[in-house]
């Protein structure tokens, strides 16, 4: 959370085979720890949009409330710094997309790292630049430690995916080549 309102999104579902120009997802959206909101978007493109009533039981105050939960993020939050160092105003529709992606990447790297040490063979790429991404697959759920071990005596500036924090993994993510 940047600024004073806090967004969240809970019970994300996505569904990648609708997922065209944008992610196909429905999700609670939370305002301030209040779930106002049942939001979808079909990943054709098109906008968001409010499907069910939050807490407040009605579809006409879930939408009251979208609309003003919207009005504040565009005031309230900085700007979505990109990766080319330009940036873009922070809408509500922005800031679910990103938590979407966020959600979508996490889900994914983690289906992996349950089969898999994910590592780069020469160090984590900088800001900007992209590396393959390399797997050797787990002997044993509990052989993390060892496998890592003997892949870092052939590459001793191997960069791990598994075991890192949320963060650092959507960052990896993101400079896969």
């Amino acid at each position: 959370m940047t600024g004073s309102i806090e967004i969240a999104l809970k019970a994300i579902s996505t569904d990648a085979a609708r997922s065209k120009e944008t992610n196909a997802f429905s999700a609670r959206l939370h305002v301030d720890g209040r779930f106002i909101a049942l939001i979808e978007n079909d990943g054709q493109g098109g906008a968001d949009r409010v499907i069910g009533p939050g807490a407040s039981g009605t579809l006409r105050h879930a939408m009251d409330a979208y609309d003003a939960a919207a009005a504040r993020v565009a005031t309230e939050m900085p700007p979505l710094a990109l990766d080319d160092g330009t940036s873009l105003p922070m809408t509500l529709e922005l800031l679910c997309a990103t938590l979407v992606e966020r959600h979508a990447i996490l889900k994914h790297m983690r289906a992996e790292m349950r089969r898999k040490i994910l590592f780069f063979p020469d160090g984590l790429p900088p800001a900007g630049a992209r590396a393959p991404l390399r797997a050797h697959r787990l002997e044993t759920p509990t052989g993390l430690r060892s496998g890592m071990d003997r892949i870092l005596e052939k590459l001793p500036g191997a960069y791990f995916i598994n075991g890192l924090e949320d963060d650092q993994i959507v960052t990896a993510y993101k400079r896969i080549s």
